[in-house]
């Protein structure tokens, strides 16, 4: 068998909107064909948290301005998109989205901070369309970076926390070099 939790073992950890009488199936798999023996599953429900997040997915994003924007996703959903090249592809990103626009800028800074511990909050900057977003920037521990951006062009914040330990409330920092 595995090791004990957290130690020597892969765990994983899914959290998902339920209507209440839909039946799920769990389909539970090793990690590579050596991945063999016992495994502990636990199911638990919850009444939904409130307010619900509105924007967490990219296609309802919310338009925010340069400078700082306070924001919470505490009650943030597992997202749909892929995970961010800077993070783990086997983690789950609870994620909230927002617009901004470069302006002049062809520089930004991006930079996201905990309001309080254990909330930690990465970020993530693609150019694109919800559906066919490319990465330009990322760090999963919010710390402060320097993307260059195309003048004039709308890009997408996804900011994230990995595990629900750590959503929570948070300021996402966005400003141009001019």
């Amino acid at each position: 068998t595995g090791g004990v939790c957290g130690i020597d073992s892969a765990n994983s950890y899914v959290e998902f909107t339920s209507d209440g009488t839909t039946t799920y199936y769990i389909m539970v798999r090793g990690f590579s064909a050596f991945s063999t023996g016992d495994y502990n599953m636990v199911v638990s429900c919850a009444p939904a948290c409130t307010p619900a997040t509105t924007n967490d997915e990219a296609a309802t994003a919310e338009a925010i301005s340069l400078g700082t924007t306070s924001s919470d996703n505490t009650c943030a959903t597992a997202g749909a998109d892929s995970y961010p090249t800077c993070g783990s592809s086997f983690a789950t990103y609870y994620d909230s989205w927002f617009t901004v626009s470069s302006g002049s800028a062809t520089s930004l800074y991006i930079r996201s901070t905990a309001v309080a511990s254990p909330t930690v909050v990465g970020y993530a900057l693609y150019s694109g369309t919800p559906g066919s977003l490319v990465i330009v920037s990322c760090s999963t521990t919010g710390a402060l970076l320097n993307p260059t951006v195309t003048a004039d062009t709308t890009y997408y914040v996804r900011a994230f926390s990995t595990t629900p330990a750590a959503k929570g409330a948070f300021s996402l920092y966005v400003s141009d070099l001019t």
